[in-house]
């Protein structure tokens, strides 16, 4: 019989078209209960056999898989509390319930570790996670069709608020960090990788001999792989690092407070951010004069048009160029 009384609880027998059986509890004494789960499980199984309907899946199936495939990235810490927050108030709920309005509902309310309204740069780095877990598990999976468009917090920095480092400060900046985290930073200004492309950095990701390393496609923002040229300081360093793990830089991330902390001590402008060095980065080697092309690939920008995004020049270089004109007339 395909429903059945085991003790006090009705079990479910349903044969499948490839000859097997799905066999599970129903969870509950009722039979009337146990037969509209019945009849629910063969629609979805019909439909997904004959209307090639996919599988419901729920967000704790995919936050799982997606964790242990991004088990080596340098901020699996705040991944797992980010989906745990989500996985919470998911429960019951399939992908496809996911919605721009349900997750802008669950985000408005978030209370940080400290018991404080969170700021809209948490709300993003939330949100951010969840559309990420959406995306792989509707790109990669092919467990969903399409990704709700989640809501994005806060407003855009103001390019013109774009804080870049001189190389005495980042000198200075190198000095007062840990040694440990002096590494990774110093390989952020090299490259320009993000944050999350430093951190999670893996030695089969790295080669030495070619001197590149790359980034593949599923861990970088526009989607697309970024080979990365290593400059002789940038093959120093990872030279110089232990190989007694994955990642090449076992250290974790430095927080926002202690980020804080090092940039004022070293003498930095206040509010700057790791992710300025990438700013750094593209506006040292626009003063350097490396062409558009050459600097949209060492930076791994998916159009040109990125690049005005990240190159500011400081004043002095800009009155600098300004004075090879003078000498056109003197």
């Amino acid at each position: 019989m395909s429903i059945y009384k085991r003790g006090k609880t009705y079990h479910l027998d349903i044969p499948l078209q490839n000859g097997k059986r799905l066999r599970r509890s129903a969870e509950t004494s009722d039979r009337k209960a146990a037969q509209q789960l019945h009849d629910q499980l063969k629609a979805q199984l019909w439909r997904q056999t004959k209307l090639g309907q996919k599988q419901p899946r729920s967000l704790l199936e995919a936050a799982e898989r997606w964790l242990v495939e991004h088990k080596d990235d340098g901020a699996i810490r705040d991944y797992t509390h980010h989906l745990a927050f989500w996985c919470a108030r998911a429960e019951g709920m399939s992908l496809t319930d996911i919605s721009r309005s349900w997750a802008a509902e669950q985000i408005e309310g978030l209370i940080t570790r400290k018991n404080k309204p969170a700021s809209a740069g948490s709300k993003n780095n939330y949100v951010i996670t969840l559309r990420s877990v959406l995306n792989t598990a509707c790109r990669e999976w092919e467990w969903i069709d399409q990704v709700p468009a989640l809501r994005t917090y806060g407003r855009k920095r103001d390019a013109s608020k774009m804080l870049i480092a001189t190389p005495a400060q980042a000198k200075a900046l190198l000095e007062v960090l840990p040694p440990a985290l002096r590494a990774a930073v110093g390989f952020a200004f090299m490259t320009g990788l993000r944050k999350s492309n430093v951190f999670g950095l893996t030695w089969d990701r790295v080669d030495l001999e070619r001197s590149v390393c790359w980034v593949q496609p599923i861990d970088t923002k526009a989607g697309n792989l970024i080979t990365c040229a290593l400059n002789s300081a940038a093959r120093q360093l990872l030279a110089q690092q232990p190989r007694n793990s994955q990642r090449v830089f076992s250290v974790e991330p430095p927080c926002h407070h202690q980020w804080r902390r090092y940039t004022r001590r070293a003498g930095l402008p206040e509010g700057f951010r790791f992710h300025d060095i990438r700013h750094t980065f593209a506006s040292w080697a626009a003063m350097d004069g490396v062409d558009r092309k050459t600097l949209q690939d060492m930076g791994g920008w998916k159009t040109a048009a990125m690049i005005d995004n990240y190159v500011h020049l400081p004043v002095n270089h800009l009155v600098a160029a300004s004075e090879k004109l003078a000498a056109r007339l003197h």
